[in-house]
């Protein structure tokens, strides 16, 4: 589904690991703040991949 504000927590969380993993400093609030100036702006459609979980009643 194509991601929008609603979902930034879930894009900003991936996007700061993305960052550490290439070895930049982890700094959650600049990229909160960078991937909304993106959104907002419409310079960048993001997707999210988002798996349902069954819930399950035991009796």
């Amino acid at each position: 589904m194509k991601a929008n504000l609603d979902q930034i927590d879930l894009i900003v969380d991936l996007f700061d690991k993305y960052r550490v993993f290439y070895d930049q400093p982890s700094n959650v609030k600049e990229a909160k703040k960078f991937i909304r100036e993106r959104m907002e702006n419409q310079q960048s459609e993001m997707f999210l991949a988002i798996e349902k979980q069954e819930s399950s009643v035991s009796h």
